[in-house]
């Protein structure tokens, strides 16, 4: 994908970013790093076979592979519904708006 170019930066430090992600991703027993690089190789194959590679610009489809990687970073292994009706902290910090998805997104 290039990428490198795209984000300024080199293949190490891209490299070494993934690998933290990967590190820090959890262990829940479904929402974990094999999920999420099952979803990523999912993401590449449609990419690929639907000829949207090609179509889309080089943001767009690093937005599509980097968000399919860290969808459920760090998942705690419940939804939605039973963080806000549990008062769990994350759906108070995120006022019962979307506080998984909110949270994967700011870790």
């Amino acid at each position: 994908y290039n990428w490198d170019e795209l984000l300024q930066t080199n293949e190490f430090q891209f490299e070494a970013y993934i690998s933290a992600i990967e590190k820090n991703y959890g262990n829940n027993v479904y929402h974990n790093k094999f999920h999420a690089t099952d979803v990523a190789q999912s993401v590449h194959y449609f990419l690929q076979v639907t000829g949207l590679e090609i179509k889309l610009e080089p943001i767009e489809t690093f937005a599509l592979v980097f968000s399919s990687i860290i969808h459920d970073f760090k998942h705690p292994g419940v939804n939605n519904a039973f963080l806000i009706k549990t008062g769990n902290k994350l759906a108070i910090t995120y006022n019962d708006q979307s506080p998984l998805e909110n949270f994967h997104v700011s870790s």
